[in-house]
């Protein structure tokens, strides 16, 4: 019946132009999302890109800052070390003063440090260079400033290396060159760093 193959024909016709059109919707569809996949996915990777390149900057920054902190700690601990040193030195210099000058620095610095006059003078073991001689020589001094004059050399030995401590009554008076040089470090420290360290470079 040549009336319904007609019908079927323009069915047929009609059903393969909504699949085209359909098929034509749905590709256009996948194409705009591909792209917009492609697009997200390239500003995803630019995002991560950056943030990496921001967190690796930082890491490196913090790197950089503690390898400075390091090497700070670094040099101070080794100008301490130097510092140190030097005043080790100075303590080795003073107990080795020969006695043409050791003696006349010690009966300087015994005249200054005595208070009353009658204080025992306590040594350093082995000391023999502070003897009955220089005490009475410090004495005679004490005596003309109108004091006792009556320093008396102690048998009871110090745990110093140099220089002598004055006792009367339990009171100490500390004049070991230990003593004298940590209260001269406190003042001329910075000044010792500076001619170790030329330049500010501790």
């Amino acid at each position: 019946m040549p009336g319904i193959d007609q019908i079927l024909e323009t069915i047929m016709s009609t059903a393969r132009q909504e699949a085209e059109s359909t098929l034509s919707d749905a590709l256009n569809r996948c194409e705009m999302i591909r792209r917009q996949v492609e697009a997200d996915v390239a500003a995803f990777g630019e995002s991560m890109e950056k943030t990496t390149r921001s967190q690796c900057e930082e890491i490196e920054r913090r790197a950089d800052t503690q390898a400075r902190l390091g090497r700070g700690r670094e040099r101070l601990a080794v100008s301490q070390a130097l510092i140190g040193e030097a005043f080790e030195r100075a303590l080795d210099a003073l107990c080795a003063l020969p006695e043409e000058r050791f003696v006349p620095f010690v009966e300087g610095l015994m005249q200054k440090a005595a208070v009353t006059g009658s204080e025992r003078v306590i040594t350093a073991p082995h000391e023999t260079r502070i003897d009955m001689a220089l005490v009475a020589r410090v004495n005679r001094a004490l005596e003309a400033r109108g004091l006792p004059g009556g320093l008396t050399i102690s048998p009871e030995k110090a745990s110093i290396r140099g220089g002598f401590l004055l006792e009367e009554e339990g009171v100490l008076t500390n004049c070991s060159f230990e003593m004298l040089l940590r209260q001269l470090r406190t003042g001329i420290e910075a000044e010792v760093a500076g001619a170790l360290f030329p330049g500010g470079e501790v």
